[in-house]
Order: structure tokens, then C-alpha cells, then sequence
């Protein structure tokens, strides 16, 4: 008998730039770049996530902020503007 020892291929490449960029694009969709609060898009998930809290279910507060034209005005005046209070 004329057995061949078995033969492997290996393969790996390496996709932790891909994996960063992958989370912050996540972050982006999630995120407001300029102020870096949360946006409407979080707003379901952690307020179930704070309501199902018993430590917390007592002091929830929450509050929404939508300023119409606010893009106009951080472009006209730049982010720098905007994030100085």
C-alpha cells in the first residue's frame, strides 16, 4: 500500500483595518460626529435598556433635541463655532 500523507493549505489574511473601519462606521450611524450625542436611531434601544434597569427605573429623564436648519448654520460658521458654547 501506497499512502500519501494528507496535505493542508492554510490561508489568513489579516482584517483588523477593516474591523476598525467597520465599527466606525457603526459609530457614525449612531453618533452625531459634531457633538458625538446619541442620534434618534439609539433613542428605542436605550430607553428599554435604561427602563428594564430597576436601579434606574426611578430616576429616567430623557429629552429630544431636533434643530431644523442646523446644518446651514455649523457650514456657515464652521464646527469650531458650533461646539464652543
Amino acid at each position: 500500500m501506497n499512502r500519501a500523507a494528507p496535505q493542508y493549505v492554510a490561508l489568513f489574511t489579516d482584517i483588523t483595518a477593516l474591523k476598525e473601519y467597520e465599527q466606525k462606521l457603526e459609530r457614525s450611524a449612531h453618533y452625531d460626529a459634531l457633538t458625538n450625542l446619541p442620534t434618534a436611531s439609539c433613542w428605542p434601544t436605550g430607553c428599554s435598556r435604561a427602563w428594564f434597569r430597576p436601579e434606574a427605573r426611578s430616576t429616567i429623564s430623557g429629552g429630544f433635541l431636533d434643530l431644523d436648519g442646523f446644518k446651514a448654520i455649523n457650514d456657515k460658521h464652521g464646527h469650531e463655532a458650533a461646539t464652543t458654547c
